[in-house]
């Protein structure tokens, strides 16, 4: 059953030396450059994707029924819709540009131009919207997260496609994102360290700082499938852990919070660190979940 694993991935010796190929024309959305930074121009984009075994590459995209039959004839009325169709993209769907610009098969990328962007796959975690999808003139949209925090929109032709995209995304990141380097130790208080004291209604004058997530390990792992699947369930079991550490810590911050008690700058952000460390934990374990179910598939 999915979901229920009820085989030893060791005794599969698949690998992923070979590199999936995934390509085909979508229209793209950037919403956020980062966590909390939105991207600056947030237009829908016509745009051709090419995804190897590492990176996700957008490319100008070329019409080669265009190039192929440039003398062909339009009349004047066709003529002005299609180049409106094409040049007004952020207002049109997928399926507006390809009834007006041929079908998906008449357009590839144009790699002797630069890329409109290339996205790093490592620690991804791409997601189909559930219907409606992003609205109902675009109802086939996956969105992509990236390491950084960033998010992407894009557009395919139906649902199918749609699922196509977002499994060999997930596969791709499951296979080369290294897990967080152990040894680490951070001295920093946010609010629930060694400088945190349950006797007292107040913190000390020092300020407490900002919680970020932690950036991920960038290198990509050398694992083959097997050893990576383990790698995962390991991190999944110590992410468990953590998850329940950080929420037994919330009976002191409550305490703190309690009635009568003056809250301090320091206290709001104390909880506001809590909180979105506990964000952040849920969703590394769902996104190291999918990873798992994505290499488990792979090997059964």
């Amino acid at each position: 059953r999915r979901g229920q694993s009820v085989i030893n991935p060791l005794d599969n010796k698949l690998s992923f030396s070979v590199s999936e190929l995934k390509q085909g024309l979508v229209m793209r959305k950037h919403v956020m450059e980062s966590t909390d930074k939105r991207a600056r121009n947030r237009q829908w984009q016509l745009c051709y994707l090419v995804m190897n075994g590492t990176e996700l590459v957008m490319h100008r995209p070329v019409n080669v029924s265009q190039q192929q039959n440039i003398q062909q004839t339009y009349d004047q009325k066709a003529r002005r819709r299609r180049s409106m169709m094409l040049w007004n993209q952020s207002v049109c769907s997928l399926q507006d540009i390809l009834s007006h610009g041929g079908g998906a098969e008449d357009w590839q990328a144009d790699q002797e131009g630069t890329p409109l962007g290339i996205l790093e796959m490592n620690h991804t975690y791409t997601s189909a919207i559930p219907p409606p999808g992003w609205n109902g003139q675009r109802p086939h949209v996956f969105r992509m997260e990236t390491a950084d925090g960033g998010l992407w929109l894009f557009e395919s032709t139906d649902m199918f496609a749609i699922q196509a995209w977002v499994e060999a995304a997930n596969i791709t990141a499951a296979k080369i994102s290294k897990g967080p380097m152990t040894g680490a130790v951070c001295n920093i208080d946010y609010g629930w360290g060694a400088k945190w004291d349950n006797t007292t209604t107040e913190f000390t004058t020092e300020t407490v700082p900002v919680w970020y997530p932690p950036t991920p390990c960038m290198i990509k792992s050398t694992l083959d499938m097997n050893y990576q699947y383990y790698d995962f369930e390991a991190q999944i079991t110590n992410l468990n852990e953590e998850l329940a550490r950080h929420r037994g810590l919330k009976m002191s911050l409550d305490k703190k919070f309690s009635p009568g008690n003056n809250h301090g700058l320091n206290s709001m952000q104390a909880l506001t660190n809590w909180d979105r460390k506990l964000q952040f934990i849920l969703h590394e374990l769902v996104k190291l979940k999918c990873y798992k179910e994505s290499l488990h598939q792979s090997l059964t």
